[in-house]
């Protein structure tokens, strides 16, 4: 890239004030060894400028997404899974599965089910061929189930390939960051959706979607009876009915909890209609909970000076509803500081004031904070995993053969083969056809 061309952005996000919007999902962020410094750099640059949950900035996703509380929450697991959350990454936000073929492959374990959803690491990672090699070893990974709506180079590997359903084959529940405000939406079986307002009824998404797509919902509920048939294992208590104890959790008793109990102010914008919250939602398939949420970072620290004051907490009323498609903003009136002000934490050291700083770096107060009022003072040098080692080279399966990649343009659909990569694995019904 041109120098000119650095020197004009530079020039043009300096300009931006608190009107700057950068979002990074993948882009230089994958593929690339410490990608992810891309998207902490550029939301650097919001807090320099004080563009964060601003009009014309940008705001964390979390507090702009509504996820709501589904009808079980399963419990954390009592062991813990080296091969997710390796001790060599103390510090690690998210789980380093990106990191599992190098784990396999230095003997850290084995999985005997591996399961794919909606993913391509063969594609995706920027060590593609690492992942080649261990789902073609049966020896690291014994049976590996491939969910995807979609043709793709994991998959080639896969010993079942399920189909997914596209987002009008299935029931789903989706909210995006799009705006100051918070919403939720409904998706919902096209042709299921319009065979059961005919009067037909339908039992199983297979019998109307095209190419027998069993949507997500259906399967792992069928799936985990199935793993644990009399509930000895504690698996299937969390995919029984409420309703019909004993039974299994139906996909429309699953969504009718979510909209009755988990989605503020739904259910009385639904009776206000005169339906019930699930019909409601089948009705227009969105619902907004907030909006005006505004800077959540400030009405916090509200709180916090309010209740160090001893007048009492301030109550959250960001799902507080005042009238139909209405909400109430938070106290957000007692989170403006007299300009000038330092930020949050500020002490002035050998001077009679502390120094004065523009809007936007007040706003961006964190930065000035000293490390050991974030916790951050007596933590110690790490064991970090050692640096990328020399490519090896493929090693042979255990039969002789060496690791066999499909032909660029390869098409194995016209023999509508299951053998994928030279496993020897008999084909077997995974299961039954719908009734």
């Amino acid at each position: 890239m041109a120098a000119e061309t650095i020197a004009e952005v530079a020039d043009a996000v300096s300009r931006a004030g608190t009107r700057l919007a950068i979002h990074s999902w993948r882009s230089a962020a994958a593929g690339n060894f410490g990608g992810w410094q891309v998207a902490r750099c550029l939301f650097l640059l919001n807090c320099l400028l004080g563009a964060v949950a601003t009009e014309g900035g940008t705001f964390p996703n979390a507090w702009n997404k509504f996820v709501p509380r589904p009808i079980y929450t399963p419990g954390h697991p009592h062991v813990w899974n080296e091969l997710t959350w390796p001790a060599d990454y103390p510090l690690a936000l998210n789980e380093m599965s990106f990191l599992l073929p190098h784990f396999l492959k230095e003997g850290r374990g084995r999985l005997a089910v591996y399961f794919t959803r909606v993913y391509n690491p063969v594609w995706t990672n920027p060590d593609g061929l690492s992942w080649v090699e261990v789902l073609t070893d049966p020896d690291l990974i014994g049976l590996h189930v491939a969910l995807t709506p979609v043709w793709n180079e994991t998959a080639y590997f896969a010993d079942y390939i399920l189909p997914m359903g596209g987002g009008s084959e299935r029931h789903d529940l989706h909210s995006y960051e799009q705006y100051d405000g918070q919403w939720i939406g409904f998706r919902q079986p096209v042709l299921r959706a319009a065979r059961e307002r005919l009067g037909e009824k339908v039992t199983d998404t297979r019998q109307v979607n095209p190419g027998e797509v069993w949507e997500e919902n259906e399967f792992w509920i069928e799936l985990s009876w199935r793993i644990d048939p009399d509930g000895s294992l504690g698996i299937r208590r969390h995919y029984e009915s409420r309703e019909r104890p004993g039974e299994k959790l139906t996909v429309e008793e699953y969504y009718e909890y979510i909209f009755e109990h988990s989605v503020p102010g739904l259910p009385e914008a639904a009776a206000a209609e005169g339906l019930t919250p699930l019909g409601y939602m089948r009705r227009y398939g969105a619902f907004e909970i907030a909006s005006g949420i505004g800077a959540v970072h400030e009405q916090q620290s509200a709180t916090r000076r309010t209740e160090r004051r001893g007048r009492g907490p301030l109550r959250a009323r960001l799902h507080q509803r005042s009238g139909p498609g209405q909400a109430q903003r938070g106290p957000c009136r007692h989170t403006r500081r007299r300009p000038g002000r330092p930020p949050p934490g500020w002490r002035a050291r050998g001077r009679r004031h502390p120094a004065r700083l523009p809007h936007p770096q007040r706003a961006a107060g964190v930065l000035f904070g000293h490390p050991g009022r974030m916790g951050l003072a007596g933590i110690r040098a790490a064991r970090l995993h050692p640096q990328p080692r020399p490519p090896r080279r493929p090693r042979a399966r255990p039969d002789g053969a060496h690791l066999h990649l499909p032909a660029a343009g390869a098409d194995p659909h016209p023999r509508r083969q299951r053998q994928m990569a030279q496993r020897t694995r008999a084909h077997q019904p995974a299961v039954d056809p719908p009734g």
